[in-house]
């Protein structure tokens, strides 16, 4: 039974590693003057015909080409003839998704999720390039798949990668969102308020006169009068609306002022005070 299973396991594992797909670079073909893309091992897969391709996004490659001007030598001009640029997606293998002969005018990728932009709108497809979400958003900030920040009509909300909405739009902003176990936070701006709400867009902060910018486990930071200070969630001070620049990490907030570093705790404990106007230099 355990030589089977032995086996069992090796047969798994050796058909797990024959579906991987190996990673393709993009290296310039001197000849032509364009991009390919080609694997670890220099074997051609994609032949040179791009002017700017793209390493690994979440496993696909965002390419573009465009027509040039030439010199009386036949040199090539680098700069693209304005206007001329036109974008692709290829799929990890190097497929076209989207190929060259298309009226987008931008493609990006976020969390595997691809969206294009056309006539200055935002929308996404599949690996089909079908339409998902249509191409009708002013913006579109994807967080992850089921947190995408978007922007219709002057008003911002939330959907996820059906373009089911999550948060109505109903906000004059959606600035930073964070997840939190049970789905996520956002901070939202309504009449030059802000506020913290849930996924269910109930209220968690109430709205406040200060400028939340950046949510945290237990503390936001937000600013006050181009100050910038730290807030719990119950809006009590952390510290102070004095500093120039706040950074909060895992266990400490770096907070800046005045050529100086003051590293905190997160109940805002002084831990250290650096001089950083000459290299970091200790000060009681």
């Amino acid at each position: 039974m355990k030589i089977y299973l032995f086996f069992v396991h090796l047969l798994i594992h050796l058909s797990i590693s024959a579906q991987a797909v190996p990673e393709l670079y993009p290296a310039n073909d001197r000849q032509t003057g364009h991009l390919g893309y080609y694997l670890e091992d220099g074997t051609n897969v994609v032949k040179p015909q791009f002017c700017s391709a793209s390493y690994n996004t979440d496993g696909y490659y965002l390419v573009s080409k465009a027509e040039h001007k030439f010199d009386e030598y036949g040199r090539r001009d680098q700069n693209h003839i304005p206007g001329t640029e036109k974008f692709g997606l290829l799929d990890g293998k190097g497929n076209f998704i989207i190929d060259l002969n298309n009226d987008y005018e931008g493609i990006g990728v976020g969390d595997s999720v691809i969206y294009v932009i056309k006539n200055n709108l935002y929308g996404t497809v599949n690996d089909k390039n079908e339409i998902v979400i249509p191409i009708e958003y002013s913006t579109l900030e994807i967080d992850d798949k089921n947190r995408i920040r978007a922007q219709k009509k002057n008003k911002y909300g939330v959907i996820n990668h059906l373009n089911k909405i999550i948060i109505p739009f109903q906000y004059d902003f959606i600035g930073s969102t964070m997840p939190d176990g049970k789905g996520f936070l956002a901070i939202v701006r309504t009449e030059n308020k802000t506020s913290v709400i849930n996924q269910d867009n109930q209220l968690i902060v109430p709205l406040t006169k200060y400028s939340l910018m950046d949510l945290y486990k237990t503390v936001m930071v937000a600013s006050n009068n181009e100050k910038f200070g730290v807030l719990d969630y119950k809006l009590n001070p952390i510290l102070p609306f004095e500093f120039e620049s706040i950074y909060v990490e895992e266990n400490e907030i770096k907070a800046y002022k005045d050529e100086y570093r003051y590293v905190y705790s997160l109940k805002g404990e002084l831990i250290k005070k650096e001089n950083i106007s000459e290299g970091v230099k200790m000060v009681n």
